[in-house]
């Protein structure tokens, strides 16, 4: 079986979506906030000091369908709708 290269596209998030990122540097917790794609989001320092254990989150509301995701949920279901799109050219 030979080995096959994965392309990875821009993200598409939801239009006029909020999106909330959580991301633990090497000694903050820092968040990055974005209101309606809005293109340069927010940055706050959540927790200076921080030294736990953390693994970084993200969250999406898609409040025009009334839809909130974890970033993760997001991911898998943006990558199905690509796979879905994917057949449909193919057939």
């Amino acid at each position: 079986m030979e080995n096959q290269r994965i392309q990875f596209g821009p993200i598409s998030f939801p239009e006029q979506s909020h999106l909330l990122m959580i991301i633990r540097t090497a000694t903050s917790l820092m968040g990055y906030i974005s209101f309606y794609d809005q293109k340069s989001p927010t940055e706050v320092t959540l927790c200076k000091d921080f030294d736990e254990s953390f693994e970084d989150d993200g969250f999406i509301c898609d409040w025009k369908n009334e839809k909130e995701y974890t970033l993760l949920e997001f991911l898998h279901e943006e990558n199905e709708e690509r796979k879905l799109e994917k057949l449909r050219e193919n057939s």
